[in-house]
This record gives structure tokens, C-alpha cells and sequence, in this order.
């Protein structure tokens, strides 16, 4: 049975993530949970959408070398560090360019 939160586990962290730590008492072992809500950066990321399109259609048209291409919040990026993607610029093309990715998504280009 898990009892025992780890003191200062289980509040909200300044970059918006909650993770709870406690130890398990049957075998000793301490889990950790992390959670946030990513709500505000996936609005962030569909009025990013919007302006990318807009300014793509406009006189200009262009944006240069570089651009925005997505908002990843933290909790996610810590699940890429720990399966080998983050750190993998091919890995890391592969895994934004995947549907299921959308919502993280600033432009609907191809990478």
C-alpha cells in the first residue's frame, strides 16, 4: 500500500508541473507522478496556427530562415528525453510530423 508523500511532493512547480512522490510500504520502492495541464499552450499553439497561416498568405510570405514550428509542454518533453527522442534531431522531426502530434504543432508545414 502506498503511503508515505515524500514532504514538498504534490504542489505545483513554477513551470506549471505537479509531480507526487511517495513510498510504497510494501516494498520500499518511491514512485513519482507528474501531471500538468497543457490546455493554455495547445490554444497557444492554434492561434499560432492561425497567425503562421495568415502571414504565410499575406504580401509577404515569407519567414525567413527560422520559424516556430511547435510549443511542447514540459511533461512531455520529459517522456522525449527519457525514450531517446529529444536529443535526436531526425527522431525528433519524425515524432512532430505524426498526427497525434497536432496539438504541439505551431504551422501545419512538414518538417
Amino acid at each position: 500500500m502506498a503511503t508515505n508523500l515524500i514532504p514538498g511532493s504534490n504542489e505545483w512547480g513554477a513551470n506549471d508541473v505537479k509531480t507526487s512522490g511517495w513510498l510504497d510500504d510494501t516494498d520500499g520502492v518511491v514512485h513519482f507522478h507528474s501531471e500538468q495541464d497543457v490546455g493554455d499552450i495547445i490554444r497557444g499553439n492554434l492561434e499560432h496556427k492561425k497567425e503562421f497561416a495568415i502571414q504565410k498568405n499575406s504580401a509577404v510570405g515569407r519567414f525567413g530562415e527560422f520559424c516556430k514550428v511547435a510549443s511542447i509542454p514540459n511533461i512531455v518533453v520529459d517522456d522525449l528525453i527519457r525514450n531517446g527522442i529529444w536529443g535526436d534531431k531526425k527522431a525528433l522531426k519524425k515524432w512532430l510530423n505524426e498526427a497525434e502530434q497536432t496539438p504541439f504543432r505551431t504551422t501545419r508545414t512538414w518538417l
